[in-house]
């Protein structure tokens, strides 16, 4: 089931929110940087912010939807990926295939890249559908989102800017017949990025698996089918 066109997100309407920290003051327990929070996917912050006592006081502060598409055969707008809270940011692919960087006070949108989407010939036109993870790079130490595009490759963008670091292919998509598709979202850890990959609507089917990259440099190190 697709999600609402609209992201809304509600938490800094809260009387014991703070207001929005900087990248360089972001904590632990203000973010929510990856799919099901972290790479255990533990599903749970340590954020105290939301409690049975305030839950009720909980008002919409502002909400985003993704621009209509402009190019051809690009999928319509709506978000079927997950927001990733980081920094005063919030991370999130559109199904345009175009990934947004929004101010998590406002909801304006600090930056934005076209990440790329399948068009429509054997399934439905597709674009971001995976969350994206914020980690630190394991050489400078700089926040960096790393997110699957809907035409099959994994891209290590810089959080402040959206400069890209680097973009590895992760299974080709075909020019003639929807076959691989990006359902899964980066897990990272300990220098290394894992993702799955898998058919799109099982026409065709194709063989799924999982692949490896080196988190610094995007280098393809192994793959299990």
């Amino acid at each position: 089931m697709k999600r609402s066109i609209r992201l809304v997100l509600s938490l800094s309407l809260l009387a014991a929110v703070a207001a929005a920290p900087t990248p360089a003051a972001a904590t632990a327990s203000s973010d929510w940087p990856g799919y099901l929070f972290s790479a255990r996917h533990t599903s749970r912050s340590a954020s105290s912010a939301i409690t049975p006592a305030n839950a009720s006081t909980i008002r919409q502060s502002w909400s985003f939807a993704a621009p209509a598409p402009t190019l051809p055969g690009q999928p319509a707008g709506g978000f079927d990926a997950s927001p990733t809270v980081y920094g005063g940011r919030v991370y999130i692919g559109a199904n345009t295939g175009v990934f947004y960087a929004l101010n998590e006070s406002t909801g304006t949108v600090a930056w934005s890249k076209l990440l790329g989407y399948v068009p429509n010939l054997t399934c439905e036109a597709r674009g971001i559908t995976a969350t994206a993870t914020v980690a630190s790079d394991p050489g400078t130490s700089a926040p960096t989102v790393y997110v699957a595009s809907g035409d099959g490759y994994l891209f290590a963008l810089d959080a402040l800017t959206g400069a890209e670091r680097w973009h590895s292919p992760i299974m080709p998509t075909g020019a003639t017949e929807n076959d691989y598709y990006q359902w899964s979202s980066p897990t990272v850890a300990n220098g290394r990025i894992y993702i799955g990959f898998s058919s799109q609507c099982d026409y065709p089917l194709v063989r799924g698996g999982v692949k490896m990259f080196d988190q610094a440099t995007g280098q393809e190190l192994a793959v299990w089918y």
